[in-house]
């Protein structure tokens, strides 16, 4: 088994406990130097320092959700396109969604007995899709929570799915080394990439839904054409396993986030590494561009949340920390805020703009 694979899946091992206490908590309004009501959980007092002695601002959370079960990990959130809701995954094999303006629960839906490891909305925000530990996925109705179709495909863990931009299609990526294309309507396979020879952690469409980029452990990106199946690029030169990919909304450029703490940004088209970014302090597990592709939001098995300047590459700000690592960042289809879900149990939600914090929930 390889070294990297052992090591991700001590992460997904460590804390789990079975039997946890479930329980519910609103969302909470924290300030700079608070812990959050009933936790000791907050932003730092003090702006942290880069390395180089450059002190950047903390950005005040908007909210923080305690989420149900105390030992159940949040391994993906996502926005719906609308901003108006969020969907997690737990490790406990929960579906949970939440609206995104009050902060409340509004439907769990029909748990499993393995991990949720990804979850996604359609373009239109009516179905869900959801991917599994045992390699299955499952499309749900956003709107009554019904599960409508159970997929089996994969041999082995699923890292990451995506709904093309379009809907009409879907993209999984998993342990055993393949990515499947997927017909969104009748959830047949329609194409499987890959040598079975690399393990995929991520994968994320083009805008235009006409590319599928994919990074795994050999250290390379590549971008698959949909239509054909065929590889068509590889942005190759970076020696460390990549944790997350995604493109920008014009899709001009390419982010990736690695295990040696470094964010990679490329020019989709020439290939060439623009800007390298450095500032966790471990693996950077998840990356997002802002909608108008002007920033880029990462989570690391650090515990924190940086915003960057995706043009000049500098830190922007640190959205204060979980107290565990973060697997999951996204931001709103408006780009006013930021959520992240962690290895704590918790979901947040930050003002990705002002810093300043939102009404109590």
């Amino acid at each position: 088994m390889r070294s990297w694979l052992i090591a991700l899946l001590l992460f997904i091992a460590f804390g789990d406990v079975a039997g946890a206490e479930v329980r519910t908590v609103p969302l909470l309004l924290a300030s700079p130097g608070q812990a959050f009501p009933g936790t000791n959980v907050g932003i730092p007092a003090k702006p942290p320092i880069l390395p180089d002695g450059e002190i950047i601002p903390d950005l005040q959370a908007a909210f923080s959700a305690i989420t149900t079960r105390s030992f159940a990990r949040i391994q993906s959130i996502a926005f719906s396109p609308d901003g108006s809701r969020l969907v997690s995954g737990d490790s406990d094999g929960t579906i949970r969604l939440w609206n995104a303006v009050s902060g409340r629960e509004e439907a769990e839906l029909a748990r499993h007995s393995d991990e949720v490891t990804s979850v996604a909305f359609s373009p239109d925000g009516l179905r869900l899709m959801s991917g599994y530990s045992d390699g299955t996925i499952r499309l749900w109705d956003a709107v009554s929570g019904q599960e409508e179709a159970q997929l089996e495909g994969h041999s082995d863990r699923i890292t990451s799915v995506a709904f093309s931009p379009d809907g009409s299609r879907f993209a999984s990526g998993g342990f055993d080394g393949t990515i499947r294309l997927w017909d969104a309507v009748s959830g047949r396979e329609e194409a499987r990439l890959g040598s079975n020879r690399d393990l995929i952690a991520s994968v994320a469409f083009s805008p235009d839904g006409s590319r599928l980029a994919s990074g795994g452990d050999n250290g390379t990106i590549r971008l698959w054409d949909v239509m054909s199946g065929q590889e068509a690029a590889r942005f190759e030169g970076q020696k460390a396993w990549i944790l997350s990919v995604a493109f920008s909304r014009d899709g001009m450029r390419l982010a990736m986030g690695a295990n040696d703490g470094t964010i990679w940004l490329w020019d989709a088209v020439t290939r060439r590494p623009e800007t390298r970014l450095e500032g966790h302090d471990g693996w950077v597990m998840s990356v997002a561009f802002s909608p108008d592709g002007s920033h880029l939001v990462s989570g690391g098995s650090d515990g924190t949340i940086r915003l960057w300047d995706a043009v000049s590459g500098l830190a922007v700000a640190r959205l204060g920390s979980h107290k565990d690592l973060v697997w999951s960042v996204a931001f709103s289809p408006d780009g006013s805020r930021v959520a992240s879900a962690s290895d704590d149990g918790t979901i947040r939600l930050w003002n990705a703009v002002s810093g300043g914090g939102g009404h109590t929930a």
